[in-house]
């Protein structure tokens, strides 16, 4: 008798101790202090509101004031060049890359065929069927992307030729966010 009053006061404080682990403190406004040892919590970066079409028609305003700086002619806005650039830069969100070949492998004259887009430009005696400028950044509240995407092809090497040929006439930008917040644009040149 004595063994079973044993084993079921033990019993008894088991569950009282298990009960007790298990209850939690009712929620407070105050979270608990962190302790020296506690790593800080990056902070989120602050998502800024992107108006697309405002976004791709200054680009294409800067880009000029870029060329007229250089003793060059202004270039047109092509609807259908916006078109192809938007795609691109949408698949580019959807697909999650960066590149003038899409993981199918295909560059942008083929999308310009796949569209109807016919383009033929003498550059440099060179016969172009239209070339292609693409940017990809992630931006900051206060940031410009207007100015960062043009500060950004005129540093690199190629997309500021791309930019300063003056055999382009046309032009158009296509811009597309991803869901984590990178702004995708592509420019089409013919």
């Amino acid at each position: 008798m004595r063994r079973a009053a044993q084993f079921i006061f033990a019993i008894t404080i088991t569950g009282a101790f298990a009960s007790a682990l298990s209850c939690s403190s009712p929620p407070t406004d105050n979270p608990p202090p962190l302790s020296a040892s506690a790593p800080p919590v990056p902070a989120q970066k602050q998502r800024i509101r992107i108006a697309v079409s405002a976004l791709e028609k200054q680009l294409h305003d800067r880009i000029n004031k870029e060329r007229l700086k250089h003793g060059l002619p202004t270039m047109r806005w092509d609807d259908a060049l916006r078109r192809i650039a938007a795609r691109h830069s949408k698949d580019m969100a959807n697909k999650q890359y960066f590149g003038h070949t899409s993981p199918d492998g295909r560059g942008y004259s083929h999308r310009y065929l796949q569209d109807g887009y016919a383009c033929g430009v003498t550059v440099d005696g060179v016969l172009r069927r239209g070339a292609e400028n693409i940017y990809r950044f992630s931006p900051d509240a206060g940031e410009d992307p207007a100015e960062t995407t043009i500060k950004g092809w005129m540093a690199d090497k190629e997309d500021r030729k791309n930019l300063l040929s003056s055999p382009w006439e046309r032009e158009g930008i296509g811009i597309s966010i991803g869901p984590d917040g990178i702004i995708y644009i592509t420019l089409n040149f013919c």
